[in-house]
């Protein structure tokens, strides 16, 4: 019993001593900044269409950077951000146009900042954009496809911007990301169309001329597997089909017959060419992908039984 009340007296002793001389209680312990000073100098002379960045230190050192936000006070079209990145001690930024800008970190929740001078020069070098490769492409209907062009070094890659100027139901891009030097794209009926990089802030741009031909024979999708599966109640599994080369998964659809029995993972089927699935209830059921393109489809059996069961 002495043993024991002697052990609990030097936890209480250490306990007290921390609060008294203000030991760490948690290591990792990041303090909110006190203050915050540029690192280098707080006037920078750049470029225009240079990427640079700035940075600053705190203090203590060891304090919270997540405390600190970037903003632009003066000069917006002058400099701009280079993502949506606003916090941290160092900050991205592209320089768009000649002119002056201030750019300000300040400590969230207080009066604390330090602001940055950025006097961007008009840069000697004339923005340049040119196709890589033929400004001429001819494509099959249901087939992906890349465009590409190449600009001079002081043309930043989100500083082009990808547009379909004709035959917006001819050719569609593939995904949101239009603000690169490449972009995909997908042939989606016979026809022709243009489609056009930019270079944002400038008359410069480069057309292409694309012609879509008929759907090849060989737009085609196979089942991967076999076709029919017993699945174990509650378990998650995975069908999936072969696609011909050049057929985008744009054109794919799954389906299930009956949805009692089983239902897609995340509650609906992307256009993709596998799907993932649970099963749900005992049954049989068929689910089927489908080649809108073509109209053919491939399908496969599933039987779910209760987890008491073998498979």
């Amino acid at each position: 019993m002495k043993k024991i009340a002697r052990c609990m007296f030097a936890v209480l002793a250490v306990v007290l001593t921390a609060a008294v001389f203000g030991l760490p209680v948690k290591a990792d312990y990041e303090p909110k900044p006190t203050s915050v000073k540029a690192v280098g100098s707080k006037t920078r002379t750049v470029k225009q269409g240079q990427e640079f960045e700035l940075k600053v230190r705190t203090n203590p050192r060891n304090a919270d950077d997540d405390y600190l936000r970037w903003s632009i006070v003066k000069g917006k079209g002058v400099v701009r951000f280079e993502d949506s990145d606003r916090d941290g001690d160092d900050i991205d930024l592209v320089a768009v146009k000649a002119g002056t800008a201030k750019v300000r970190c300040k400590i969230s929740g207080s009066n604390k900042s330090v602001t940055f001078t950025i006097k961007v020069k008009k840069s000697s070098v004339k923005k340049t954009i040119q196709a890589v490769g033929s400004r001429s492409r001819t494509v099959n209907a249901g087939q992906e496809f890349e465009l590409k062009v190449r600009t001079s070094a002081n043309v930043p890659e989100d500083d082009l911007v990808w547009s379909i100027v004709k035959g917006t139901k001819v050719v569609a891009f593939e995904d949101d990301d239009i603000y690169d030097d490449e972009v995909d794209l997908v042939a989606l009926k016979e026809g022709s169309a243009q489609v056009r990089c930019k270079i944002q802030g400038t008359a410069k741009s480069v057309t292409f001329s694309i012609t879509v031909k008929g759907t090849p024979a060989a737009s085609t999708i196979t089942r991967k597997g076999p076709a029919e599966r017993t699945i174990l109640l509650g378990q998650e599994f995975e069908l999936e089909v072969q696609r011909s080369y050049g057929l985008s998964e744009k054109y794919l659809e799954w389906d299930i017959e009956d949805e009692s029995v089983l239902i897609f993972e995340d509650g609906y089927a992307e256009n993709d060419d596998e799907a993932e699935l649970i099963a749900i209830g005992e049954g049989t059921t068929t689910v089927t992908c489908t080649n809108t393109l073509t109209g053919k489809s491939v399908s496969f059996t599933i039987h779910v039984i209760g987890s008491g069961y073998g498979v």
